[in-house]
């Protein structure tokens, strides 16, 4: 019999022992690696309050742990509660036991207790989630390009770097951001803290009245065998105007004598139409006649833990100006008390669950395609089309469509 509980400090070393295992990538490997670990876990919990480790024991043994987050999610206008989990890790006996099945239902039951409506998670295999009721977020693609590939434009007098002296505006800068953008996590104090005082990375920012009206946050690594040749990896890009944009451009325009090569992780797939040169600089071809721009992946994966409660955190969003009564009947085998069958009125876009029986048509998916569809990370012809979703009526497809599709993809620039 399995129980699972909150970790304390003193059960933070086994878990680092099992996270080493688990994990080898890590490169936790010495005693000293480990304390490091361990200590960095316990700041976490107590900067904070928004993070906790939690072990599954049997015959009070340690035999996997994962750390949760209550996150706070932008969904389209409304900023709501997730809930989020990482650092799954199984030891390396007890592998095929399970336990991390055991664990995610145990994550999930915990944020439905909670009142939390969506949860969230980085997966290490997504077959393996989306079994478990997980839809795909936004595909996040690898751009590579040369900083004079970049636009130049008159100034960059307003780049600064930003240090903690600047916490207080660039964290006001990153939720500003968060907030005008579907699926972004509010930035946490903490997380700005660790990021502007991260040996690894930079962060460089428009500044403008003591204001910050946009950043990057960078890191370098060799670019290959020559220690001369960098890379510049940028994972965060905030602006609020062109103005801002183009200043930060023209300040990774001006590194073109010592940066070899500038990568940009994004989930903005069309950012590279401001490169001079769309290719990534491999010159790699893809049968017949493309040529190589990017390498892509997907990461974020959404999933709906109460619909109906989901739909109702939603009261200003416009669904597509639609008229039309939809009869939702959502499947859910891993979390069969979210399994339901509802009918939402949707009026000139505005949604409303009723409890009269009549509709106009009626749609079936499994929970996994409904999170990635109400997240907006796909539409719903793309998923009838692939046989993902069923209709009742054909003559209704485009209104239905038209009631999910939304005009930005989710982002999101937490990891976790």
């Amino acid at each position: 019999m399995s129980q699972i509980r909150r970790l304390f400090e003193e059960d933070l070393e086994r878990y680092v022992d099992i996270v080493a295992e688990a994990y080898p990538g890590f490169k936790i490997v010495s005693p000293e690696d480990k304390q490091k670990l361990k200590e960095r876990l316990v700041k976490q919990q107590e900067d904070d309050p928004g993070i906790s480790f939690w072990g599954l024991f049997r015959d009070e043994k340690m035999l996997g742990g994962m750390r949760l987050h209550d996150l706070n999610l932008q969904m389209y206008e409304t900023q709501i509660k997730a809930g989020g989990v990482g650092m799954v890790a199984v030891d390396l006996l007890h592998k095929k036991e399970k336990i991390c099945r055991e664990m995610i239902a145990y994550f999930l039951g915990h944020y439905r207790q909670k009142g939390y409506n969506l949860a969230a998670l980085y997966p290490f295999r997504p077959d393996f989630y989306k079994k478990m009721g997980f839809g795909y977020g936004t595909r996040a693609c690898q751009f590579k390009t040369r900083p004079d590939q970049l636009p130049k434009g008159n100034t960059k007098s307003h780049v600064k770097r930003l240090e903690t002296g600047d916490l207080k505006e660039f964290l006001a800068c990153a939720r500003q951001f968060g907030r005008e953008s579907h699926g972004m996590m509010e930035k946490t104090q903490a997380e700005a803290e660790t990021l502007l005082k991260s040996p690894e990375s930079k962060v460089y920012g428009y500044k403008k009245a003591d204001q910050v009206l946009g950043y990057l946050a960078f890191s370098f690594r060799p670019a290959d065998a020559n220690f001369l040749q960098t890379e510049m990896v940028v994972r965060e890009l905030v602006y609020q105007d062109p103005e801002v944009l183009m200043e930060l451009m023209t300040f990774l325009h001006s590194q073109a004598d010592q940066i070899k090569q500038i990568v940009f992780i994004t989930q903005d797939e069309h950012l590279n139409w401001l490169f001079g040169d769309i290719r990534d600089g491999s010159e790699n071809m893809i049968p017949p006649l493309f040529q190589q721009t990017a390498t892509a992946g997907y990461g974020m994966m959404y999933r709906a833990l109460t619909v109906r409660k989901l739909l109702e955190e939603m009261p200003g969003h416009n669904f597509g100006e639609q008229n039309c009564k939809l009869k939702l009947n959502i499947a859910d085998n891993f979390l069969p008390a979210n399994a339901c069958e509802l009918v939402a009125q949707v009026e000139f876009g505005a949604l409303t669950i009723t409890d009269e029986p009549e509709f106009d048509v009626e749609v079936w998916l499994d929970v996994s395609e409904f999170s990635s569809l109400l997240m907006g990370a796909v539409d719903f012809k793309t998923l009838h089309r692939y046989g993902l979703a069923r209709i009742s009526d054909p003559a209704y497809l485009n209104t239905v469509d038209r009631i999910f599709r939304v005009q930005n993809k989710p982002v999101c620039y937490t990891y976790f």
